[in-house]
């Protein structure tokens, strides 16, 4: 299980949670701080780059996640590492 508090616009931030498990299914949720929202999502891990990198594709979620140690780090819609000023809030922390 991993963790990691990402931006959020109209928001406080995005409680993100990855569980990925050894069967290659995940489950991602997302919860909407200040606001009542969460979204619960599952589906298969692609796994991609010679497995450095975890594709979450279900009904809501599309996330490339780079495999770190004891880290994940999501990727931008290019499969890029995020940069600038947020960048460290795209990662995601083993729980």
């Amino acid at each position: 299980m991993y963790e990691g508090t990402l931006p959020c616009a109209d928001c406080e931030g995005i409680l993100s949670t990855v569980t990925l498990s050894n069967n290659d299914s995940f489950v991602y949720t997302s919860v909407y701080m200040g606001k009542n929202d969460t979204i619960v999502d599952a589906g298969k891990i692609m796994w991609m780059n010679n497995g450095n990198v975890a594709h979450l594709k279900g009904a809501s979620a599309d996330v490339q996640l780079k495999v770190g140690e004891n880290k994940l780090i999501q990727l931008d819609q290019e499969g890029k590492v995020i940069e600038g000023a947020l960048a460290d809030k795209y990662i995601y922390t083993k729980k």
